[in-house]
């Protein structure tokens, strides 16, 4: 019809995929995330903090890093238990950072 739908993914299920993906971070394995915002559709996880942060992304990339210190990290976690000391940021899949975004700190440097 020309338009995103409001509620998106579950119209995905079955016609697309078995099931929705499930946020990894969700203290209670809720699925991935859709947003439909005036700028376009969001798809999101939460963050490490483990809470819905409105599809607010890290800075000052969303694949920073932190990112992948927050995965090595996930598993050690208690269940429901928050990454020590993570921002309230989302980790927003979809879309892609805009490309002047400010590129993400070195951790070897």
């Amino acid at each position: 019809r020309g338009e995103l739908p409001i509620a998106m993914l579950p119209i995905l299920v079955p016609a697309l995929l078995d099931a929705l993906p499930v946020d990894p971070f969700d203290p209670i394995s809720n699925p991935i995330k859709y947003r439909l915002t005036p700028a376009g559709p969001t798809l999101y996880y939460n963050g490490a903090n483990r809470r819905d942060d409105n599809a607010t992304p890290p800075v000052p990339d969303p694949m920073s890093p932190y990112f992948a210190d927050a995965v090595r990290s996930f598993n050690t976690l208690a269940p429901g238990q928050s990454w020590p000391n993570a921002p309230a940021a989302d980790w927003v899949i979809y879309p892609d950072p805009p490309a002047d975004a400010p590129a993400p700190a070195d951790p070897d440097a």
